[in-house]
């Protein structure tokens, strides 16, 4: 079995390899998005050029698209909690030294119509269940807990940011739906790697003697 199931994972921590409920998993769709500031109670839009200190050392509120599916988090369990930090506590003057949570979208084996490679891999069970799929992790279903048969998207991936004011709202270790069991979860970690270290050679190459 894929999944160990969340009555027999520590309540109190979050581990790669969670599988949570749908939440937004957003894209950006160019290199210079509308900026929003805060103007009395309103938020007004503004193009990058309008702004002579836009992104002068601030983070800045954006419109991006996003795309709602279940999610499965990449990031290292040791990146995640960060054992020098007891209970993930800050001070003041402290900030994590991996502030993002890497997560991925689990998308439905019958919702692939805007994945045409992955698509054509939907029928062919034998390279589903031996994980041949490029840029993307097999999982089987889970129906007891909701989780439908579906591939890891790694090409959208998005992170959470961790802060005193939001540790763990959305990835609440209580209600994550499952986990998957080694060595399942170090395979989602290789897969996960080999996906951006992967070398493409050139095809058609005449070697001279």
């Amino acid at each position: 079995m894929y999944y160990v199931s969340k009555e027999d994972m520590d309540p109190t921590k979050l581990f790669q390899g969670d599988i949570f409920e749908a939440i937004p998993c957003p894209y950006l769709e160019q290199t210079e998005p509308t900026i929003f500031r805060e103007s009395g109670e309103e938020l007004v839009p503004y193009e990058q050029g309008q702004l002579e200190n836009a992104w002068n050392n601030r983070d800045e509120l954006i419109l991006v698209r996003a795309r709602k599916y279940q999610i499965i988090l990449l990031s290292q369990t040791c990146d995640i909690h960060e054992e020098g930090f007891k209970k993930l506590q800050l001070a003041e003057d402290q900030k994590y030294d991996c502030q993002f949570i890497l997560f991925a979208p689990l998308l439905p084996l019958t919702d692939l119509d805007q994945y045409p490679k992955l698509r054509k891999r939907q029928r062919d069970r034998q390279a589903l269940e031996t994980q041949n799929i490029k840029g993307g992790f097999y999982l089987p279903e889970y129906p007891a807990v909701g989780i439908h048969e579906s591939i890891v998207y790694f090409h959208l991936v998005a992170s959470m940011f961790k802060s005193r004011s939001n540790r763990f709202s959305s990835f609440n270790p209580r209600k994550r739906l499952a986990s998957l069991r080694s060595p399942f979860r170090e395979a989602l970690a290789h897969k996960f790697g080999d996906c951006f270290s992967r070398v493409a050679l050139p095809s058609g190459v005449e070697f001279e003697q």
